[in-house]
């Protein structure tokens, strides 16, 4: 009788230990597609997320700016209303000491073009570069809103194509009260829309990023960089997202422009890559 240690082992069939191997190869493949699917998923929500957070904090900082900015010229045309003010009380104002008065506070208000001053007729009197014919501004909103409320404010006016410059401007103005609180004109700082560009400008943005100021009703105001072909007017509020609308009319300024709070800050919108683009 033959020993079982003599005995040959059983042979298993080729076939079935090539099957098991492909399984284990396949099995091992599936675990590592998987692995790299969920390495690119967690990949991608992390940049989307550094993106995000890049484009709040980047709209916060030029947001600020804007803020700052109208607060100081609202300083300077408060300190202008108090001087032509107190020249109309002595009963002869004098033009050219207002003019001088008002091109020095234009010096103090970069990137500020002019401020002028406007009489209670509507006629741009004082200020710099006036031409010589006269220029009357009594149809413009903003002209009839202060002779009406005394209690206006800082007005921020949508860009307008100016009389004396022949360009689009921003315009900042407040009312100008005689000594019996009656209506005696306004001053108004302008920045020309080319100098707000040349401000977005200077901000580093990503090949595919683009960032626009818009007004209280969501009007362009400036974009940059361009967009190239497509002619986007100043003012235009049709190209937005609804989502994008949503969003700001819940924000902070948003709910301040709905209370009528006519200094809150501009809207200022940022997108690139990482989001749907809002054709601003």
């Amino acid at each position: 009788m033959m020993s079982d240690e003599n005995a040959t082992p059983p042979r298993v069939p080729v076939t079935a230990n090539r099957s098991l191997l492909y399984a284990w190869v396949g099995t091992v493949v599936l675990a590592v597609a998987i692995a790299a699917v969920a390495a690119v998923a967690f990949l991608y929500r992390d940049a989307e997320q550094r993106a995000v957070m890049a484009t709040r904090y980047l709209a916060r900082t030029l947001d600020l700016t804007v803020e700052g900015l109208i607060d100081t010229i609202d300083i300077g045309l408060l300190a202008s209303a108090a001087e032509v003010g107190r020249q109309i009380a002595t009963g002869k104002p004098d033009a050219a000491a207002i003019t001088r008065y008002l091109v020095g506070q234009r010096g103090r208000l970069s990137p500020v073009d002019y401020v002028r001053g406007i009489d209670e007729h509507g006629d741009v009197v004082y200020g710099s570069g006036l031409p010589p014919e006269s220029i009357n501004v009594a149809d413009r909103d903003y002209f009839v809103r202060l002779r009406d409320e005394t209690k206006a404010g800082l007005l921020v006016v949508k860009p307008l194509f100016g009389r004396i410059t022949r360009q689009w401007t921003w315009v900042f103005v407040r009312r100008v009260d005689k000594p019996d609180g009656s209506f005696g004109g306004a001053v108004y700082a302008s920045i020309p829309l080319e100098r707000i560009d040349a401000l977005l400008a200077r901000i580093k943005l990503g090949a595919d990023d683009s960032i626009a100021l818009r007004d209280a009703e969501l009007g362009l105001i400036a974009r940059w960089p361009p967009l190239g072909s497509i002619n986007i007017e100043v003012g235009d509020s049709k190209r937005l997202s609804a989502g994008f609308i949503e969003a700001y009319e819940g924000s902070v300024h948003g709910a301040a422009l709905q209370r009528g709070n006519g200094k809150a800050a501009n809207c200022v919108d940022c997108h690139g890559s990482h989001e749907m683009k809002k054709g601003s």
